[in-house]
């Protein structure tokens, strides 16, 4: 039986990608250490779901745990590794740097380390962010720009990508890194846009708009279409040495369209209406993260079908049940 170990697998991505691939009769070893705190609620149920799969095992680590981690890879020999985990809050990062960079890149290279050393054979798919391009001039963004992080956050993704490629260079290490848009869906982020905009219809709160559709800008890509091109990866068993992609839509929604089609759906589906109160943009918030998926499309055959007001849709059809 093929494993796969992935981290942070209590999380909206880890998650998802866990059951994923139970689904398919992978054998799945999971990691987490609730790292994001406020996302703990969320964490507990997304494990009680996956506990319910035999094929499925899970260890409470903490990434810096160099011991524990060295033992774990050393005893499951996994045939892939997911690293979903990472502190993930943008405006967050701004406010307490440190945690990022020591969570996001040590955590990183501790788990390389643990790989070179125990399961060098072992084949890494890395999760980086559109947020490692920062600001930039021209779109759709390819995997050759020259990156320019703005934010604490986006600065830990690019070190964990450096990281990746001198374990790749000098150890031989066979590593992919995605680098996704804004992943949204069922039991998404409560820290983001689609979560934030149901929960203020819910509870009668306002929303808070930052910007406008010209300095505002999301691709937003479907979770299932998201772990779909992660799956191809596995299944293709596509790992040169090392090689970057972009996961997203290859389109993007400005944030007043995006209010207004989410409005009418939750009015639709919940009978709901939302007030919005408009800020301007956060400083470390890029504009505008539209990626090209013409290298994924063309190498992998990563193909998004579900566009933005179908997958709302199906998030608000999944809050009903």
């Amino acid at each position: 039986m093929i494993n796969i170990l992935i981290t942070g697998s209590a999380g909206f991505i880890g998650s998802k990608i866990v059951e994923s691939l139970l689904k398919k009769n992978y054998f799945v070893i999971g990691i987490d250490n609730f790292l994001n705190l406020h996302l703990k609620k969320v964490y507990v149920k997304n494990l009680k779901i996956l506990k319910n799969y035999k094929n499925f095992s899970f260890y409470k680590i903490n990434l810096l745990n160099q011991k524990k981690i060295g033992q774990i890879i050393e005893q499951n020999q996994p045939n892939f590794i997911i690293h979903c985990a990472a502190k993930t809050n943008v405006r967050e990062s701004e406010k307490n740097p440190t945690e990022y960079l020591k969570n996001n890149v040590l955590g990183t290279q501790i788990l390389l380390e643990a790989v070179k050393k125990y399961s060098p054979k072992s084949k890494i798919i890395l999760l980086s962010s559109s947020s490692v391009y920062g600001e930039q001039k021209k779109f759709p963004l390819k995997e050759k720009n020259i990156l320019n992080p703005i934010s604490p956050y986006g600065l830990s993704k690019y070190f964990m990508e450096q990281l990746a490629k001198f374990y790749s260079r000098y150890f031989y290490l066979k590593i992919i890194i995605i680098r996704p848009s804004s992943v949204y869906g069922p039991r998404g982020r409560p820290d983001m846009a689609p979560s934030l905009l149901i929960k203020a219809a819910i509870k009668g709160i306002p929303f808070i708009k930052y910007g406008n559709s010209n300095n505002n800008r999301r691709d937003w890509v479907y979770i299932e279409d998201f772990i779909a091109g992660i799956i191809q990866i596995i299944e293709n068993n596509f790992f040169p040495s090392f090689d970057i992609f972009n996961f997203g839509t290859g389109e993007t929604v400005g944030i007043d369209e995006f209010i207004l089609i989410a409005k009418d759906l939750i009015k639709k589906y919940l009978n709901k209406d939302v007030e919005i109160i408009k800020k301007t943009k956060k400083n470390l918030e890029v504009n505008n993260n539209h990626l090209s998926i013409k290298k994924a499309k063309k190498i992998l055959r990563y193909n998004p079908k579900i566009g933005f007001k179908e997958g709302f849709k199906k998030i608000l059809e999944d809050y009903k049940h």
